[in-house]
């Protein structure tokens, strides 16, 4: 916006426009005009620099989760292998057979690293502080990992699913279907989210995967409650109580494979409407 100023000039006739020159001249110092004591060089006092701005340091789960992120994206199984938790490595076996099965898996693949290695990850505290729950989510991709202290420090719960037999658990809303998804499956917003377990049979001895009577669950870094389906049967199907949001979003479980075991075990979906 432009501001115009008006300047009134004022006329004095004889000796009183020659008084008022005079006053004007001794007066031709404004308040505001620094005194003879100033700096004699005229300098100004340089402005202040602003501080720079504070920047959220990563906590250490997501800073490991990050460094998982990378070490698949850039295909390097020998640096995302130590990073695993002695459960999740003991279901491999040895870092050759991982390098055989993480792609298909379950786990991240390359690409979904690649993309989720730019998304922003957040934490969240799981039950009893047991464990801390690192998600992260993109339009296309979701995914979470489960951080937990192992007596080698920090390590990350990431194993796949058994690569031969039925799948032991399977989204049904949204219809990701069998095994852990991570990219964009079909949800029917009318219906609640619903993830469905197959009843461990302990004739067949120690489930790889689990057989939860209890799961976790939550919508970003936000808990939300998970219950058992009272109409569950042969399958155990836990119901996931959201809250409406509009967009692509992530809704991950989590559970302990056994009362006897340190290993948990995640699964991520990403609704789309």
């Amino acid at each position: 916006m432009t501001t115009r100023r008006s300047t009134q000039t004022v006329t004095l006739l004889g000796a009183i426009s020659l008084i008022g020159s005079m006053a004007l001249v001794g007066c031709s110092a404004s308040p505001s005009t620094p005194s003879s004591t100033a700096d004699p060089a005229g300098s100004a006092t340089p402005a202040s620099t602003p501080a720079p701005a504070e920047t959220t340091a990563e906590t250490p789960e997501i800073a490991l989760a990050r460094d998982y992120l990378d070490a698949i994206a850039a295909g390097d199984s020998q640096t995302s292998w130590p990073l695993l938790s002695p459960e999740s490595q003991a279901f491999y076996g040895s870092v050759d057979t991982y390098e055989q099965l993480a792609a298909t898996g379950g786990t991240v693949t390359a690409v979904e690293a690649t993309e989720l290695a730019s998304a922003q990850l957040v934490a969240a505290e799981g039950p009893e502080g047991a464990i801390t729950v690192v998600s992260g989510a993109t339009a296309d991709a979701a995914d979470a990992w489960i951080v937990r202290q192992t007596d080698s420090g920090l390590r990350i719960d990431d194993a796949g699913v058994p690569p031969t037999g039925e799948s032991v658990y399977s989204w049904i809303n949204p219809a990701a279907g069998p095994e852990d998804q991570t990219g964009e499956a079909a949800y029917d917003p009318a219906s609640p989210v619903a993830i469905s377990f197959a009843v461990a049979d302990p004739a067949d001895g120690r489930s790889l995967v689990g057989s939860p009577e209890t799961i976790y669950a939550w919508q970003g870094d936000q808990p939300v409650d998970a219950t058992l389906d009272a109409a569950s049967d042969a399958q155990r199907t836990f119901v996931v109580n959201t809250t409406p949001e509009t967009g692509p979003h992530a809704v991950t479980v989590v559970w302990q494979v056994s009362v006897d075991s340190h290993e948990w075990r995640s699964s991520t979906v990403l609704l789309t409407s």
